[in-house]
């Protein structure tokens, strides 16, 4: 399955609907886009709004704080 919008349409749909869109779409290619973006070696590691994408990109659309208490609740996460 290709995605079909560009990389910037994607962004601007914001943290959690793309993030929500990549999830529904399931698409490799749009995380793929989306990844390449903020995991890119000219992105500094300590890049903060490349790290927010990325938290919201892995809570799947849910607020990073909401994924991370799901995995209290069910004992996967220590933080």
């Amino acid at each position: 399955m290709e995605c079909s919008p560009r990389i910037q349409q994607i962004l601007d749909k914001g943290k959690r609907g793309a993030a929500e869109y990549i999830k529904n779409s399931r698409s490799p290619e749009c995380l793929d886009l989306v990844l390449d973006r903020f995991l890119s070696h000219e992105t500094s590691i300590d890049d903060n709004e490349a790290i927010e994408w990325i938290k919201w990109l892995i809570a799947g659309g849910e607020t990073p704080d909401d994924f991370t208490a799901i995995g209290k609740f069910y004992g996967h996460c220590e933080t």
